[in-house]
């Protein structure tokens, strides 16, 4: 916390003559402290420990890795005859304007 500063907090006397308190000393007992007393005591579930199927887990691991692995199968081929599609394209608009390509080699 900031107090703001007075000639009086400046010259080393410590008083609340001006309306605030100067230091960190309480004047009144605390209230809401917590009693000493126990309350009663509640009964809890016991606790259930759930059973691991490692075949369950060993199946979900390999479809999802089968799925991966067929959507970079599927991208793959999908990309690749994109490609063939764009050169098929071009060599036809090419050799349809007398571009010769053996003349290339």
């Amino acid at each position: 916390m900031v107090q703001a500063t007075t000639p009086v907090q400046d010259s080393g006397q410590n008083d609340s003559s001006n309306g605030f308190r100067v230091g960190t000393k309480r004047d009144e007992a605390t209230s809401g402290v917590a009693s000493p007393t126990t309350a009663g005591r509640s009964v809890l579930p016991p606790i259930e420990w759930t059973h691991v199927d490692r075949g369950k887990i060993l199946r979900e691991d390999l479809l999802g890795v089968g799925g991966a692995t067929t959507a970079i199968m599927v991208g793959l081929t999908v990309f690749i005859a994109t490609a063939m599609g764009i050169a098929l394209v071009l060599t036809t608009v090419l050799t349809a304007l007398g571009f010769e390509f053996s003349s290339l080699y």
